[in-house]
């Protein structure tokens, strides 16, 4: 009668030791993941592009966050031309009500809150977010200085650049002067304009 509740203990005894050994594996997997999370910082990417061209910069952003977001955030400033692209859910329910201009930062003070607000984590998928700053005119200047200078790589779409596109314009002499140029990648096709192009570099490189 003693022999078959022995039997049984060193029957499930191999069983217990795998099951051990697999809890012992899962703990320690998963502290090399926390440490490793905490090693690699997210990689900030800002998305900088010429105006206007909504087809074009919805492909963009698409092909670009696809990839981008399972190693780091993206920033961007908002405009029309993306806003349907970046709306989050309760975004769009202020853009139902008609109260999207309320999110908007047309100060110092609400671009300040705005940046401390910025969610730089990774979701539950593992994905990080598409940070968004819809700024006024008053505020898109200043809001590129502090992205520019706080990110870690920059791209630029200068694809349809012209002399018609000042802001771009501004955009190249802030970069230029912000981030070493082994961190920016610029796009451009046969819609950018070399001469304005070449003239916006060597201006940029003059004033760095």
């Amino acid at each position: 009668s003693v022999a078959r509740p022995l039997g049984a203990v060193v029957g499930i005894l191999p069983y217990g030791s795998f099951v051990l050994l697999l809890l012992v594996a899962l703990s320690r997997r998963a502290t090399l993941a926390s440490r490793r999370d905490r090693d690699q910082r997210p990689v900030r990417l800002l998305l900088l592009r010429t105006f206007g061209a909504k087809e074009r910069s919805s492909r963009l952003l698409h092909d670009l966050t696809r990839q981008w977001r399972w190693i780091g955030s993206v920033e961007l400033i908002t405009a029309p031309d993306l806003a349907g692209e970046t709306l989050e859910p309760d975004e769009f329910l202020d853009f139902i009500r008609g109260r999207l201009p309320e999110r908007f930062v047309h100060d110092v003070d609400g671009l300040e809150r705005r940046l401390a607000r910025l969610d730089l984590r990774p979701g539950r998928d593992g994905r990080y977010r598409v940070n968004e700053l819809m700024c006024a005119d008053t505020t898109w200047q200043l809001a590129l200085e502090r992205l520019a200078a706080d990110t870690d790589v920059i791209l630029i779409d200068l694809r349809a650049f012209t002399p018609q596109h000042p802001g771009v314009d501004h955009e190249i002499q802030r970069v230029v002067a912000l981030q070493p140029l082994s961190r920016v990648v610029a796009i451009v096709d046969r819609s950018t304009d070399e001469a304005t192009l070449r003239t916006s570099l060597d201006r940029a490189a003059a004033t760095a």
